[in-house]
């Protein structure tokens, strides 16, 4: 069959007008993708189930006197086993530096066991300092601390960080609000696992704890960064124990997810884990 020359150049100016049509739909959500694969290429993804009996080598530890840290795959539980001193200590740390600027979103499931003393286990945790994170005094936390989630051996939780006029803010929950005076405190069986998740946009962040069964026990208003205490070093996260004066007791963890964007830092200018 042969088609006239009239005819396939009909063809071909309805296929060209069709691809014209076409590009210009989908012009610019296939633009937003390729922004957005852009902004996403330093977004670091992390998960980690602990039942592999390996911690992701992204994580790094660091303890004080008597602390056993290790993955248990037969469980399928980190697990941060302490002595009965106040100086047992033991943390898990991630080795990249935060770019707080960027999207962050840490979701960790944990309880503690075996609690007794005063300070408290630490959920989640977001500290400032020119090095890794370390298992140190009280009066030194309190100069490095940011942000935290708290489980207390009381059996309470409490959501709190470092203002920038120099005290603690704290949610209080009954209210619904951020407060200055006081430590509000929410009740709760902290041998039983906890979801923390915590949210930041680079601008405003916010937290959310659940129950064991998955319900919501608490939900932070959302803070500024900028309302945040800043110190101009860099920020870490982290979980556990961190204190050597008051505190122990032993952390288990079911999962870590994290998504972030590392903070970029000189060639040989890393921070360097103590010996």
């Amino acid at each position: 069959m042969k088609f006239s020359l009239p005819l396939i150049l009909g063809i071909f100016v309805v296929l060209l007008f069709g691809l014209v049509i076409a590009g210009m739909v989908l012009y610019k959500p296939l633009m937003k993708l390729w922004r957005e694969s852009g902004q996403e290429s330093d977004v670091v993804h992390i998960r980690d189930d602990f039942k592999d009996g390996k911690l992701d080598s992204r994580f790094e530890t660091d303890s004080s006197g008597s602390c056993s840290i290790y993955e248990d795959k037969d469980s399928g539980l980190f697990r941060a086993d302490m002595g009965t001193s106040s100086g047992d200590a033991g943390i898990v740390y991630l080795k990249d530096a935060l770019d707080v600027s960027k999207p962050i979103t840490v979701k960790h499931r944990t309880r503690v066991l075996n609690a007794n003393g005063l300070h408290c286990w630490n959920a989640f945790a977001i500290m400032q300092k020119a090095g890794y994170p370390q298992c140190v005094d009280l009066s030194t936390l309190q100069t490095q601390q940011r942000i935290l989630v708290i489980m207390r051996s009381a059996g309470i939780l409490q959501i709190c960080y470092k203002n920038n006029s120099g005290g603690t803010s704290s949610w209080n929950q009954t209210a619904g609000q951020w407060v200055t005076a006081g430590a509000p405190e929410f009740s709760s069986a902290v041998s039983d696992f906890h979801l923390v998740e915590f949210h930041s946009d680079g601008t405003q962040w916010y937290i959310i704890i659940k129950d064991q069964s998955g319900s919501l026990l608490m939900q932070t208003d959302p803070a500024n960064w900028s309302d945040v205490e800043n110190t101009g070093e860099d920020y870490w996260f982290y979980w556990g124990d961190d204190c050597t004066t008051y505190f122990h007791g032993d952390g288990e963890s079911d999962y870590i997810d994290i998504r972030y964007t590392p903070k970029k830092t000189p060639a040989g200018k890393g921070a360097k884990k103590r010996k």
